[in-house]
C-alpha cells in the first residue's frame, strides 16, 4: 500500500497537475477576452481556436502509440530515437494540415459564419507557431511520461502558465483576440523550448538529428510496421 501511494505521488500528482495547468493555459485567454473585449470578440476567437484544435488529433494519435511502446520498454535510446522519428513526422503532417487550413479563403469563413468572422484566418495565422509547438509538445510530453519523468511536463506547463499570465495582461487589453492568439503561441513555444532543452540535456541529442532527411518517410513507415507487430504480439 505504501509503495503504491508513493508511485501515485511521484507519477500521478505531477501528471494531473500538468494536465490542469495545460487546461488553464488554454482557457485563461478566454476569460481575459471576455473581461477586456466582450462576448463578440470572444466568439470569434473561440471559433478560430476550435478550427486549429482539430489539428491536434494528428499529434495525439501518434503520441498514444509512442507512449504505449516507450512505457513498456527499458531501452532509453530506442525511446529517444522513436520520439525523434515520430516528432518529425508529426510536425510534417501538422504543417501540411495547417497550410490547407490557411489556404481556405477569408470569404468562406464569412459565408459559413458571418461577415465579422473573416478575421478568423488572421487568428489562425497567428496561432500557427503555437499549433506547431503544441504538436511537438505532445510528443515530448508522452516521451517524458513514458520514461517516468512527468515532472518535466509539469515544469513546462508552469512556464507556459507564467507566459500566459504575463502576455495576457500585456497583449489582450490593447489587441483583443489578436493579442490572445499571440499569447497562446508564446505560451506553447515557451513550454516546448523548455522540453527541448531538457530532452537535449538528458539524451545528448544533437540538433542535426532533428533535421528532416529523405529517408525519414521510409524510416517512419518501417517504425509503424514494427510498432504494429509489437502491438499484435501484446494482443495475442
Amino acid at each position: 500500500w505504501i509503495s503504491v501511494s508513493k508511485k501515485i505521488l511521484i507519477y500521478g500528482l505531477p501528471t494531473q497537475s500538468a494536465v490542469m495547468l495545460h487546461i488553464a493555459n488554454k482557457r485563461l485567454s478566454f476569460y481575459f477576452i471576455r473581461i477586456f473585449a466582450g462576448l463578440s470578440p470572444l466568439g470569434i476567437y473561440s471559433a478560430g481556436v476550435q478550427l486549429t484544435e482539430g489539428l491536434r488529433l494528428i499529434g495525439q494519435s501518434i503520441s498514444l502509440v509512442q507512449y504505449s511502446v516507450i512505457s513498456n520498454s527499458k531501452d532509453k535510446d530506442y525511446a529517444r530515437t522513436l520520439s525523434i522519428r515520430l516528432m518529425k513526422f508529426t510536425l510534417l503532417l501538422t504543417f501540411f494540415a495547417l497550410l490547407i487550413l490557411l489556404a481556405i479563403p477569408r470569404n468562406v469563413y464569412q459565408l459559413v459564419f458571418s461577415q465579422a468572422f473573416g478575421v478568423i484566418k488572421t487568428i489562425i495565422l497567428i496561432l500557427s507557431p503555437g499549433v506547431m509547438a503544441l504538436a511537438a509538445n505532445t510528443i515530448f510530453s508522452h516521451y517524458f511520461s513514458g520514461v517516468g519523468k512527468p515532472a518535466v511536463n509539469l515544469h513546462a506547463n508552469i512556464i507556459g502558465f507564467v507566459f500566459t499570465l504575463l502576455f495576457a495582461f500585456l497583449l489582450i487589453p490593447p489587441f483583443g483576440y489578436i493579442g490572445a492568439a499571440a499569447t497562446a503561441s508564446l505560451n506553447y513555444l515557451a513550454s516546448v523550448i523548455y522540453q527541448y532543452i531538457v530532452f537535449k540535456k538528458q539524451t545528448q541529442t544533437r540538433f542535426s538529428e532533428w533535421i528532416p532527411r529523405k529517408g525519414d518517410v521510409r524510416l517512419f513507415m518501417t517504425t509503424i510496421k514494427q510498432l504494429s507487430n509489437k502491438q499484435g504480439v501484446h494482443e495475442n
